[in-house]
């Protein structure tokens, strides 16, 4: 079976106003950056964009990895845009590689955790020409881990074996905070945050690649060397409370603006110092917050809302009880438009 490399590039009109339109990036020269799996199957892969908004989500007006058909492009040159190449490498054409970058995954044959949810890295630095995407790179980018913490793993002779366990933990962690009210992406920016602080306590810079390279095929015995990286009820709660609070924190004692569709005009949304109710137009609504979702205490019916930060507003997405989407839902912006 060929693989192809999918060439990240400008989608025609939005992507160029995304960007901030053309006269503007005619200046700058478009640059050509690596991007190169490692520890994640190509196969789960469902999209890799720079998060310009950084708001944790792949936008449809943000940079993404797929092939764009421009004005003008024939069948040949759209072809030319797919290169062939190695497994789990990806081109990245764009003016600016240091945006930030995001790794949406579904792991459809998983038997712990099956939704999408996506990755956070920083961008490339200025002088970069290749990043590695891996679950072990985003805990250096947020800071958990250095990079010399690392440096043992790319040395392993059970370095695949070691990424395997690596990232069925990872989802059945995923599984143990979703039960929790904790929703992707900040399920998984605490989960990265607590594997990293487990995998520095067994010695990922020396004592535990050593410990998994000497069970040689013994998966059994891999397993138990990585044991600490699975969160348990304790540390769950912690992480649920420390979640809570973080969410308290983006709306208490604030005020948001929103666009009101049905009266054509931007509304205040006042939240309270607890942040367990807000005005609405002269109206108090009672809410409930756990980990990063609102519930509306009237309802009673199970639906809830995530809530996400982005550069200059929240976004609040609605669900309704059975997990699905419940209309586009509603941007909070931080100061009036």
């Amino acid at each position: 079976m060929k693989k192809f490399l999918w060439s990240l590039s400008i989608v025609s009109m939005l992507g160029l106003a995304s960007c901030g339109g053309g006269s503007s990036d005619e200046a700058k020269e478009l640059l050509q950056k690596i991007l190169n799996l490692v520890g994640i199957p190509q196969s789960i892969v469902v999209n890799i964009c720079q998060d310009e908004n950084r708001d944790g989500i792949c936008g449809v007006t943000e940079l993404q990895a797929e092939v764009s058909i421009n004005k003008g492009d024939t069948v040949a040159t759209i072809w030319n845009k797919i290169t062939n190449t190695a497994e789990g490498k990806y081109l990245l054409e764009t003016y600016d590689p240091t945006l930030p970058l995001l790794l949406e995954l579904q792991d459809t044959g998983s038997e712990h955790y099956t939704d999408k949810f996506t990755i956070p890295f920083n961008g490339l630095a200025p002088t970069e020409e290749e990043k590695d995407l891996s679950i072990l790179q985003a805990m250096v980018d947020a800071g958990h881990l250095t990079a010399n913490d690392i440096d043992a793993v790319k040395e392993m002779d059970n370095q695949q074996e070691f990424y395997e366990v690596l990232l069925k933990d990872f989802e059945i962690n995923l599984n143990t905070l979703q039960e929790q009210n904790l929703s992707s992406p900040r399920a998984v920016l605490a989960n990265i945050k607590e594997i990293a602080e487990e995998l520095k306590e067994a010695g990922i810079a020396d004592e535990l690649p050593t410990k998994i390279d000497s069970c040689e095929d013994n998966d059994s015995c891999i397993e138990e060397a990585m044991e600490e990286t699975i969160i348990d009820e304790n540390e769950v709660k912690v992480i649920q409370d420390s979640e809570t609070e973080t969410t308290k924190e983006l709306v208490a004692e604030k005020t948001f603006y929103m666009y009101d569709a049905e009266s054509n005009a931007v509304v205040e949304l006042i939240f309270n110092a607890q942040a367990d109710a807000f005005t609405d137009r002269g109206d108090t609504e009672n809410i409930t917050i756990e980990g990063d979702r609102l519930t509306f205490n009237e309802d009673g019916d199970g639906s809830y809302t995530v809530i996400t930060e982005a550069t200059d507003h929240l976004m609040f997405t609605d669900y309704n009880s059975d997990g699905t989407l419940d209309g586009d839902g509603h941007k909070l912006y931080f100061n009036r438009a």
